[in-house]
């Protein structure tokens, strides 16, 4: 699925690189990512997602849902959702 059908009814979005690419799936995990995942990097109450936002890309993540922009990762779109 595209990545703007996923988030075309999700308000209080931005994206951050091109949203026409291909998601294959979504992951919460980064050890779990396969090649052309939505990797879903929130902050839990143990620990921050974003702290392996490396490693999902390693892993083949295209895009990365995040709640605060990284303007050091300009290789994978960033999906920036606050809430």
């Amino acid at each position: 699925m595209k990545l703007k059908k996923l988030i075309k009814d999700i308000n209080d979005i931005q994206i951050k690189g091109p949203k026409d690419i291909t998601i294959s799936g979504i992951s919460t995990n980064s050890k779990t990512v396969a090649p052309g995942n939505l990797f879903i990097a929130k902050r839990g109450k143990v620990t921050d997602g974003a702290s392996y936002i490396s490693e999902a890309i390693d892993a083949g993540a295209v895009a990365v849902l995040t709640d605060i922009c990284d303007p050091s990762l300009k290789t994978i779109t960033q999906v920036v959702y606050p809430e």
